[in-house]
């Protein structure tokens, strides 16, 4: 199916010297031909998978938006560009949203640097209520629960990984 879809669709921009709609009908023409258990059947496949095409090419976005959106890479945006303006939109987005929040606008102060990154001194906690990113501590809550489970199945203390 898939190589039929693909061919077909290849074949297509041969012909039409381009890639259109009538490629990929081709396409899903020839996939459907491909995936019919009998000759009798290829009429009601091929027809079947035509008209799927048409309708996800016809549904398909057109015009300037989706045209920009196909074009970020040509418009010299970079990746990291591109991530460090979706972040500053979900931050203002976050900030208006909970503008009302006192605790969640001092969270909101206190978890980025200027770069718009977690800063070091604020990591946060993990799920155990530690500090995240510093890996398992002696007396820390999962050490605690390693320590009992160990000492119900009959081992002895596990010691815990040396600090960084």
């Amino acid at each position: 199916t898939s190589a039929g879809f693909s061919g077909g669709r290849a074949i297509g921009q041969v012909i039409r010297g381009g890639d259109d709609i009538w490629c990929a009908v081709l396409g899903a023409a020839a996939a459907g031909a491909i995936t019919a258990e009998s000759v009798a059947a290829m009429p009601s496949s091929i027809g079947s998978f035509v008209l799927f095409t048409l309708a996800i090419e016809m549904l398909a976005p057109t015009g300037p938006a989706a045209q920009q959106s196909n074009d970020g890479a040509a418009s010299g945006k970079s990746l990291r560009d591109a991530q460090q303006s979706a972040r500053e939109l979900a931050r203002k987005k976050y900030a208006e949203r909970h503008r009302d929040d006192s605790v969640r606008m001092r969270a909101l102060a206190g978890t980025e640097s200027k770069e718009g990154r977690p800063s070091a001194g604020s990591r946060g906690q993990n799920v155990f209520g530690e500090a995240a990113g510093e890996g398992f501590k002696p007396g820390g809550v999962v050490q605690s629960w390693i320590n009992r489970l160990n000492r119900e199945l009959g081992h002895g203390d596990s010691v815990a990984p040396a600090s960084r």
